[in-house]
């Protein structure tokens, strides 16, 4: 017998499968586990199918002693935003479902996340203590955001009754 014969004669006999022995490193080479090990090591990219959008908020309704109403408007999302138009509304009457009297629209400047723009409007001949307010940023959803649902702000802290 040979000596090829009797390895695999000795192999069979001992039930070790030849698959498993291809699997051993030959010794005196290197193995390939710490490669294994650094690729699992290696930092994992960022997810970058999450969508990011912009967020246009009314954040406040300002008064002013000159017949004049400011709105700040914030852009509280991840990503810029075009350029849109702002809509004041004074109201018919003290609450939001009375319906607007008169809407008065400005356009907004692209705005970048996390900055802000304020917005002022002249009202005369009406006064700020007479009426509610409503204010709506993308008036005509010219932008696409993250929050659609979240663009006015109603107001009537001001009024006299």
């Amino acid at each position: 017998m040979n000596n090829k014969a009797i390895a695999l004669a000795a192999v069979l006999f001992l039930g070790i499968s030849i698959h498993a022995l291809a699997q051993q490193p030959i010794r005196g080479s290197r193995s390939n586990a710490s490669a294994q090990q650094n690729a699992n090591r290696m930092p994992k990219k960022p997810n970058t199918d999450i969508a990011v959008f912009p967020d246009l908020v009314v954040t406040n309704i300002y008064y002013n002693q000159t017949g004049t109403v400011s709105v700040r408007v914030l852009n509280q999302g991840s990503a810029n935003a075009n350029g849109c138009h702002l809509a004041l509304m004074i109201m018919k009457g003290y609450g939001q479902a009375s319906g607007a009297e008169k809407v008065w629209t400005l356009a907004v400047p692209a705005l970048k996340a996390h900055k802000e723009y304020l917005a002022t409007f002249r009202i005369s001949p009406f006064k700020y203590a007479d009426r509610a307010f409503l204010a709506r940023v993308d008036r005509s959803d010219e932008v696409k955001e993250s929050d659609e649902s979240n663009n006015d702000r109603f107001d009537s802290s001001k009024v006299i009754k």
